[in-house]
């Protein structure tokens, strides 16, 4: 029976702050240590009918499946498993201590990843699995199978990193002690066959578990869901709930639950290997943040099918930043409709398809150059931009889930890059080593700076080298001072490869590699850094954008998103990732005031992408809140996803909620507001 349903104020030096969840055998709560980091404590919640709270007088097997925990725990250190941080006792009740896991476990997070395009849900099925198999692998190499490998035991943080948890049924494979007949360790809906008729367990009983688990985050249904489990029956296939599923894919599923432990994989390596994307499958990388443009392709592409109309899909961004991929896209997508997808390839032919889609239904023109709509067609806008900071750092946990420090590295590959696709997917590709990125201490120039700096004639190298010289934001004449030349042709030519952008008047590179590769082709560097170092004291000085603060009070809130937009725009131009994540928390706020919610949700998820990159927990936490406000105020309850939305704000305020009525600080006032 339970000893209390109360929180209690401490558990030994951990103060306690909130209930986090209750089992059949404890409770788990989050704490604060004593340095003052959050912690997860479990505590032991039962003991034999009529026994006093004092005198330890627990049932034997849950005292023993407890201090099994600890053991395992203990011989483990992997960023897949959950961390021990130390045990105890507490009024004579075990408690373990371990690192707290932000965010929700499988269970939760399936629902959510049911909302995603398909793409996306195989694709982060099979990180997901491969982080559940290096999990798995490090317990087998200490000796140990977990024997309860199931959604409710596996977590997913904020970044997407996976953690194993709970070990309360681990089995040591070196104790001789065998399981009673009759009892089934584990949850039978993801129980091994040996398991479930009391037969000897492996490593391999682990695999069964995480082919279970991938069965229920890719079809949404338990894999005997509705129909009786007979001894050797073979799993359904979890295409009869998704026709579209990866042959591939399926074919790992079925053997990691294959009802013969010899005809699963062999270890848990070798099911990782499995998992991954097959070679010259078409996979590639998904980079993040392409959604919202593909979805409105598909909406074009839906009224040409309806026979509602031609359509035009014109598609613009810098260089490199993908416009060959979203063609692509509606080149396949457009086949696989029926539909005739047409690529003029100048501006005369993009006026014969105009008028010939016109004339006949189904067509769908596809162009670059800037067209006249007639009466009847519907035009689609789909403008590329790079991918921004926290798009890089989700792409970085989905094709790289084993990373360590995510933020932090994504953080330096978009420094580099500038978001950039063509810089960034073979810096992404060259340096993900078994599911893991390892960037080298500096950015190494490659054939894709080269690509983005042939063509260009010797003044524009020169500008080009001036504004690396300089290091920041520059107007023209600051600019023609270094360069010696007028600059204005230049950096029209460079602003249309997005080498640099300009923000009121004033001029930047976009990525670091730009910077490295302007020097490498200058002719008297050495001269170009002294007239950089003379002109610097002329340059205009930079400014920060407002604090929330200040714009909360000034009323004028179209100057102050202006404001806003510039001290981010100067941020970035000097590389100051602090000044950056403020400003962006600034531009996040007046969004919010004038109800431009989704901008909102960008700058603030940027934002938070930076706080995690430089530890700024302060930062980290306002951009929480004030994200998880845009995004409940933008809802719509009439969308499919609606739902799925309003969890991921909730989980993002409600962890920060415990605690707040203690500080009564503004910034928690803001916490509550978005909780209610």
């Amino acid at each position: 029976m339970p000893i209390s349903t109360d929180v209690p104020v401490c558990i030994g030096p951990y103060v306690t702050e909130r209930l986090v969840g209750r089992g059949a055998m404890a409770a788990v709560y989050l704490c604060r240590a004593p340095g003052g980091e959050p912690v997860a404590v479990k505590w032991m919640d039962l003991c034999l009918p009529g026994a006093g709270p004092q005198d330890g007088s627990f049932t034997p097997p849950l005292l023993a499946r407890f201090e099994r925990e600890v053991r395992a725990l203990s011989k483990l250190n992997h960023p897949n498993v959950v961390r021990y941080r130390g045990h105890g006792l507490w009024h004579g009740r075990p408690y373990l201590v371990m690192d707290h896991v932000e965010g929700s476990d499988l269970r939760v997070y399936t629902d959510k990843l049911a909302q995603r395009p398909p793409a996306e849900r195989y694709a982060r099925a099979r990180t997901i699995g491969q982080s559940l198999c290096e999990a798995a692998g490090a317990l087998h190499a200490v000796g140990l199978v977990h024997r309860d490998i199931k959604p409710g035991n596996v977590l997913v943080d904020p970044d997407g990193r996976v953690v194993l948890s709970d070990l309360g049924v681990v089995k040591d494979l070196q104790e001789t002690k065998q399981t009673l007949v009759g009892v089934v360790v584990g949850t039978i809906a993801y129980a091994a066959p040996e398991q479930l008729e009391g037969g000897e367990v492996d490593p391999r009983t682990d695999l069964y578990g995480i082919g279970a688990t991938l069965y229920v985050l890719l079809t949404g249904h338990r894999p005997f869901e509705g129909q009786g489990r007979l001894p050797g029956q073979s799993v359904p296939p979890p295409s009869r709930w998704d026709p579209e599923l990866p042959a591939d894919l399926e074919a790992v599923v079925l053997r990691l639950m294959a009802p013969q432990p010899s005809a699963r994989f062999p270890d848990a390596q070798a099911a990782a290997a499995a998992l991954a994307r097959p070679k010259g499958g078409g996979g590639g990388l998904t980079l993040a943040g392409r959604g919202k443009i593909v979805r409105r392709v598909t909406e074009c592409l839906n009224r040409a099918e309806s026979g509602r109309g031609s359509v035009i899909i014109q598609v613009g961004g810098p260089m490199g930043v993908g416009r060959s991929w979203l063609a692509g896209v509606v080149r396949a997508a457009g086949s696989r409709r029926g539909l005739t997808v047409v690529e003029p390839g100048d501006d005369a032919a993009a006026k014969v398809a105009v008028a010939r889609a016109a004339a006949q239904p189904g067509i769908v023109v596809l162009t670059q150059a800037p067209v006249q709509v007639p009466p009847g067609l519907a035009l689609c806008r789909a403008i590329l931009e790079p991918l921004s900071v926290a798009d890089v750092r989700r792409t970085v946990v989905a094709a790289a889930p084993l990373t360590d420090a995510p933020a932090h590295q994504a953080e330096r590959l978009h420094r580099w890059t500038g978001g950039l696709p063509a810089l960034l997917t073979p810096l992404l590709q060259a340096h993900t080593h078994g599911a893991r990125l390892e960037l080298p201490p500096d950015p190494a120039l490659g054939p894709a700076v080269d690509h983005y700096l042939t063509g260009l004639d010797l003044d524009t190298v020169e500008v080009l080298g001036a504004l690396a010289a300089l290091g920041g934001p520059a107007d023209l004449h600051t600019i023609e001072a270094v360069a010696r030349l007028p600059p204005e042709l230049s950096l029209a030519q460079l602003q249309s490869r997005g080498m640099v952008r300009e923000v009121d008047g004033l001029y930047s590179l976009t990525a670091e590699q730009f910077a490295l590769a302007g020097w490498a082709r200058q002719a008297d560097p050495e001269g170009l850094r002294q007239r950089a170092a003379v002109a610097a004291g002329d340059r205009p000085k930079a400014a920060v954008g407002p604090s929330p603060e200040d714009i909360a009070l000034s009323g004028h809130l179209a100057k102050a998103l202006h404001a806003a937009r510039r001290g981010v725009a100067d941020a970035q131009a000097r590389g100051d990732r602090g000044a950056e994540g403020l400003a962006l928390c600034s531009r996040g706020q007046v969004q919010l005031d004038v109800g431009l919610f989704e901008a909102a949700r960008r700058s603030l998820a940027d934002a938070s992408a930076l706080a995690k990159a430089s530890g700024n927990t302060t930062l980290g936490r306002q951009a929480h809140v004030m994200r998880s406000r845009a995004q409940l105020h933008g809802l719509d309850s009439r969308q499919p996803r609606a739902r799925a939305s309003a969890a991921a704000a909730l989980d993002r305020v409600v962890p920060l909620a415990s605690g707040a009525d203690q500080r009564r600080s503004a910034q928690d006032a803001q916490i509550f507001a978005a909780w209610a």
